[in-house]
């Protein structure tokens, strides 16, 4: 069995904004009312490269691509906490 670890990010904006990557290990709901929860990204199938593909909302730039949607799932995680984590918010 593969065991898995989680990181996580979570930045405070200068507004009180809580900005991170969703997992069920933040407790949200404990941080005050949510008033949005939007992706950071689209996963979608690619018909002609026949593989899953994580492109971010803003830029349109893929983040992430493979034949598994749960290894693109990973490695878009990971992308956003890196990018959190570095005080770049998505």
């Amino acid at each position: 069995m593969v065991k898995c670890v989680e990181h996580c990010a979570i930045c405070f904006t200068t507004d009180g904004r809580a900005v991170g990557v969703y997992s069920d290990s933040i407790p949200w709901a404990s941080l005050g009312s949510i008033l949005a929860m939007p992706r950071a990204s689209r996963v979608e199938f690619d018909v002609t490269g026949q593989q899953w593909v994580a492109r971010d909302v803003r830029s349109g730039r893929i983040i992430a691509s493979d034949r598994s949607r749960e290894a693109v799932l990973r490695e878009e995680h990971e992308h956003y906490t890196r990018a959190i984590a570095r005080g770049r918010l998505p």
